[in-house]
């Protein structure tokens, strides 16, 4: 991993000085390439702070960094506070945005029998709140065939599908890529309303479960305001095994989702130069969906703060005059948005 952020690192950053380096008044770029080798280690470890950032509850939460979560404010101030120290004209940009929190460890208290499991569970991005009290209720299972299959659900399937009513339930999800199970699904829960969806992978153990951006507000969900998580395949095997000896299976369930109006921040940092004719834009948003987010985004994060750290140092030291307006954009900017929701995002203008 080190070695591909410094890769793809360099190349930007050469990339994006060299025509400025070329026309400045010290024509040698050699400075350049000793700041780098001064500390090989700086953008990696700007990547794995805002990961730890991230994935440390005692900081961030459970909610990891997605836009307006504790754990997006702290590295919002660690990037600030960065670009200060190097002597960046800083100023900070507020807008009003969803405020979403996790400050609890979110779990699932499951019962077969007389057997009972406690267990971590790990909520969509943006997914709704159980009730303060949480869900207490039975599970209902909707099975899927043993392999992969184009087109309906098969018959035998279908016909367990249409005797199982899971109103008022939690309902199991195993996940297959097929479209038309999916509109199955969508069209069970509009017709019989459950009380929250969980997820986990149909034939993956010990498989990461990643969740896409806005993942808990999308379609059915969003329709019908329902919580909806991941658990563990082995506990999803326990409770298939539970439903195929027709026990009952109890569950309770919490995730205690702190959700407001608030406010996210774009960071706008300087460093000043009279040509303000020319302008370009180097862009690394710094959210993330519910996971620490090394690539999605703290390594395009550290590589633009790598950028930033050589620059600024070049200018005080005299090795370097840019002929252009540098200006570091570190947004959550609506404009700037991708899949309809706001990203932070890290940007180099040259003014």
């Amino acid at each position: 991993m080190r070695a591909k952020v410094w890769f793809i690192l360099i190349v930007i950053i050469f990339g994006f000085l060299f025509s400025m380096v070329v026309h400045s008044e010290n024509s040698s770029y050699d400075w350049f390439f000793s700041f780098i080798d001064e500390d090989p280690n700086s953008a990696y470890g700007y990547a794995s702070d805002i990961c730890s950032i991230t994935l440390n509850v005692d900081i961030s939460g459970y909610s990891y960094r997605v836009a307006g979560s504790r754990g997006e404010y702290q590295v919002f101030l660690y990037i600030k506070n960065l670009l200060s120290e190097w002597g960046f004209d800083v100023k900070i940009h507020e807008f009003d945005f969803i405020n979403w929190d996790i400050g609890e460890e979110p779990f699932i208290k499951a019962t077969f029998g007389n057997e009972t499991t406690v267990e971590r569970i790990y909520p969509l991005h943006y997914t709704f709140s159980t009730p303060t009290e949480g869900l207490n209720t039975t599970i209902g299972v909707l099975p899927l065939p043993q392999v992969f299959m184009e087109g309906p659900l098969p018959d035998d399937i279908k016909e367990v599908w249409d005797k199982t009513n899971v109103s008022g339930k939690i309902v199991l999800r195993e996940v297959r890529s097929n479209s038309d199970w999916f509109l199955e699904f969508e069209n069970k829960l509009r017709k019989e309303k459950p009380l929250a969806v969980m997820y986990t992978w149909a034939i993956f153990h010990n498989f990461p479960m990643f969740f896409s951006s806005t993942g808990g507000r999308r379609d059915i969900l969003k329709e019908l305001r329902l919580p909806a998580f991941w658990i563990s395949k082995s506990l999803a095997d326990k409770i298939i095994d539970a439903w195929q000896e027709n026990s009952t299976i109890r569950a309770f369930v919490q995730i205690p989702i702190d959700e407001r109006p608030g406010k996210v921040r774009n960071i706008i940092a300087s460093i000043r130069e009279e040509d303000t004719s020319k302008t370009i834009l180097i862009t690394a948003h710094y959210d993330s969906v519910m996971t620490g987010g090394l690539a999605d985004n703290a390594a395009g994060v550290a590589e633009c703060l790598e950028l930033a750290r050589v620059l600024s140092r070049a200018i005080s030291e005299g090795y370097y005059t840019p002929p252009i307006n540098i200006t570091l954009y570190s947004s959550q900017q609506r404009k700037l948005a991708w899949w309809g929701h706001s990203n932070s995002m890290l940007t180099i203008w040259i003014l």
